[in-house]
Protein backbone atom coordinates (compact mmCIF):
# COMPACT_ATOMS: atom_id res chain seq x y z
CA UNK A 1 0.00 0.00 0.00
CA UNK A 2 1.37 3.41 -0.92
CA UNK A 3 0.91 6.65 0.98
CA UNK A 4 -1.41 9.24 -0.48
CA UNK A 5 0.57 12.17 -1.85
CA UNK A 6 -0.41 15.68 -0.84
CA UNK A 7 0.44 19.21 -1.87
CA UNK A 8 2.02 20.04 -5.20
CA UNK A 9 3.02 16.42 -5.81
CA UNK A 10 -0.63 15.43 -5.63
CA UNK A 11 -1.76 18.34 -7.83
CA UNK A 12 0.78 17.28 -10.48
CA UNK A 13 -1.13 14.02 -10.89
CA UNK A 14 -4.56 15.66 -11.29
CA UNK A 15 -6.52 16.46 -14.45
CA UNK A 16 -5.87 19.58 -16.49
CA UNK A 17 -9.16 20.99 -15.16
CA UNK A 18 -8.06 20.49 -11.55
CA UNK A 19 -4.69 22.10 -12.26
CA UNK A 20 -6.41 25.11 -13.83
CA UNK A 21 -8.81 25.49 -10.89
CA UNK A 22 -5.85 25.14 -8.50
CA UNK A 23 -3.90 27.92 -10.22
CA UNK A 24 -6.85 30.31 -9.97
CA UNK A 25 -7.50 29.54 -6.30
CA UNK A 26 -3.79 29.74 -5.50
CA UNK A 27 -3.45 33.11 -7.26
CA UNK A 28 -6.63 34.63 -5.84
CA UNK A 29 -6.35 32.92 -2.40
CA UNK A 30 -10.18 32.76 -2.36
CA UNK A 31 -12.67 32.00 -5.12
CA UNK A 32 -16.35 31.11 -5.34
CA UNK A 33 -17.63 28.29 -7.49
CA UNK A 34 -19.38 30.78 -9.79
CA UNK A 35 -16.14 32.72 -10.22
CA UNK A 36 -14.23 29.53 -11.04
CA UNK A 37 -16.86 28.61 -13.62
CA UNK A 38 -16.70 32.08 -15.20
CA UNK A 39 -12.90 32.23 -15.27
CA UNK A 40 -12.27 28.69 -16.51
CA UNK A 41 -15.21 28.14 -18.84
CA UNK A 42 -15.69 24.73 -17.22
CA UNK A 43 -19.12 23.45 -16.26
CA UNK A 44 -20.30 23.27 -12.66
CA UNK A 45 -19.79 19.51 -12.28
CA UNK A 46 -16.23 19.67 -13.65
CA UNK A 47 -15.35 22.47 -11.24
CA UNK A 48 -16.89 20.49 -8.37
CA UNK A 49 -14.84 17.37 -9.26
CA UNK A 50 -11.69 19.48 -9.54
CA UNK A 51 -12.26 21.07 -6.14
CA UNK A 52 -12.99 17.66 -4.59
CA UNK A 53 -9.70 16.33 -5.95
CA UNK A 54 -7.82 19.39 -4.68
CA UNK A 55 -9.35 18.98 -1.23
CA UNK A 56 -8.04 15.41 -1.17
CA UNK A 57 -4.60 16.83 -2.02
CA UNK A 58 -4.89 19.12 1.01
CA UNK A 59 -4.27 22.27 -1.03
CA UNK A 60 -7.81 23.69 -1.07
CA UNK A 61 -10.41 24.08 1.65
CA UNK A 62 -14.13 24.71 1.22
CA UNK A 63 -16.11 27.10 3.43
CA UNK A 64 -19.53 28.70 3.51
CA UNK A 65 -19.66 32.18 1.98
CA UNK A 66 -20.54 34.43 4.90
CA UNK A 67 -22.42 36.84 2.63
CA UNK A 68 -24.69 34.04 1.30
CA UNK A 69 -24.84 30.72 3.16
CA UNK A 70 -26.09 28.94 0.01
CA UNK A 71 -22.76 29.57 -1.69
CA UNK A 72 -19.37 28.00 -1.13
CA UNK A 73 -15.94 29.57 -1.39
CA UNK A 74 -12.61 27.83 -1.78
CA UNK A 75 -9.37 28.84 -0.13
CA UNK A 76 -5.79 27.94 -0.97
CA UNK A 77 -4.04 26.25 1.94
CA UNK A 78 -0.57 24.88 2.40
CA UNK A 79 2.84 25.66 0.95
Amino acid sequence: MTERSTGRACVAHQTASAKLVYQIIKHEQRASQSRLIAETGLDRSTVRRAVDALELCDVVEEAVDLSDARKRVYFHIGE
